[in-house]
């Protein structure tokens, strides 16, 4: 008996700081949306309208025309501060996952930027994001497994020759050169990814909401075992606090959208999901619970390659969220399917882990 309340207490206290985070960054951009809105609407910082290659998205999309955008800068601010107050003692990972986020935020800040401008919807050169978030992702890489990790105190500890595998746990790799290659190209994907699905009203961010919850379970069951992750406690943190943010997001960000997060908000979130999946070494998991982002970004290279190879589209329009679009299906209907998708691809890769 007192061997099960000491388990309890120590479920508990594991969770305790998750939870506030949660309800922190909830409350904060619940009640902070709706003014948010009306100072970004005041600033006339309103959606470009892609129509350069379908003429028929601006026709679908023209009731969007007036909508606010940047809202991601709302997002990113509270789950960062609940994070803040939330987070132990400032661990260095703390900083390292900060430099990602507010790095990637910057980027798409700026973008959103030249888009509102310039009214168009084409903004920072593809080349230019790339080598910026290429730097971030070679930047948190080489602090994480670099020579210097020990007196810097990393908390991956021992774990960096490892990766998470389904059914299999953490399997020793003998050696760091995958991980490292892993980590630098995770979050440049994870965050290029979630900004090719963010098309639709709310469909980033109730698949966030999904992906960030289920690397919460992720995180808290790493933490649980004897010989765990030092870093999965403060990553439950993390994602505790970006699905609370995603969810309060959604208020106004569901279909039909209030307000979109722009790049502002997609490309952080995504490198805050790619960098917790690089300290968990569950970079495999990512793919596998994040499927439709991944389905959403093969879909753009196979249409680039065959369009430059072959001199066809495949596709009616990318993302892949397009195609089905300009093929008839209605919005909220789509929007609903990804999210089941999502949902079951995150439910069945769980059930992996207790397997």
């Amino acid at each position: 008996m007192d061997l099960l309340i000491s388990e309890i207490s120590n479920v508990l206290a594991l969770l305790s700081r998750p939870m506030g985070a949660f309800i922190t960054s909830f409350a904060a951009v619940w009640i902070a949306l709706p003014f948010y809105r009306r100072w970004v609407l005041s600033h006339a910082w309103v959606q470009p309208i892609r129509s350069q290659e379908v003429k028929e998205l601006k026709n679908l999309h023209s009731q969007k025309a007036n909508t606010p955008t940047m809202g991601g800068l709302l997002l990113v601010l509270g789950l960062w501060g609940a994070a803040l107050c939330w987070m132990p003692a400032l661990s260095i990972s703390f900083w390292m996952m900060t430099l990602v986020v507010w790095g990637l935020m910057a980027i798409g800040a700026y973008d959103d930027w030249l888009k509102l401008t310039k009214s168009s919807f084409r903004g920072l050169s593809g080349k230019r994001r790339l080598m910026i978030q290429f730097f971030l992702g070679i930047t948190f890489s080489l602090l994480l497994f670099g020579p210097s990790m020990e007196w810097l105190g990393i908390p991956l500890g021992n774990h960096g020759d490892r990766l998470w595998v389904p059914s299999m746990g953490l399997l020793h790799l003998g050696g760091i050169a995958l991980p490292l290659f892993l980590a630098i190209f995770t979050i440049p994907a994870a965050a290029n990814a979630v900004n090719l699905t963010d098309g639709m009203d709310g469909l980033a961010s109730g698949l966030l909401v999904i992906t960030f919850g289920s690397f919460l379970f992720v995180a808290t069951s790493m933490a649980l075992p004897f010989e765990s992750l030092p870093a999965s406690r403060e990553c439950a943190i993390w994602c505790a606090a970006a699905m609370g943010s995603c969810l309060a997001f959604l208020r106004l960000n569901r279909y039909p959208a209030k307000i979109f997060m722009g790049d502002t908000g997609s490309l952080p979130l995504g490198g805050l999901l790619g960098g917790c999946a690089i300290l968990l070494r569950a970079e495999l998991l990512l793919g596998l619970i994040g499927i439709i982002f991944v389905v959403e970004t093969l879909s753009v290279m196979i249409q680039v390659i065959s369009f430059q190879t072959r001199g066809k589209r495949i596709f009616r329009c990318t993302p892949i969220h397009h195609h089905f679009e300009l093929g008839g299906v209605q919005e909220k209907s789509l929007i609903l399917r990804f999210w089941m998708v999502g949902l079951a691809a995150s439910l069945i890769t769980l059930g992996c882990l207790l397997v």
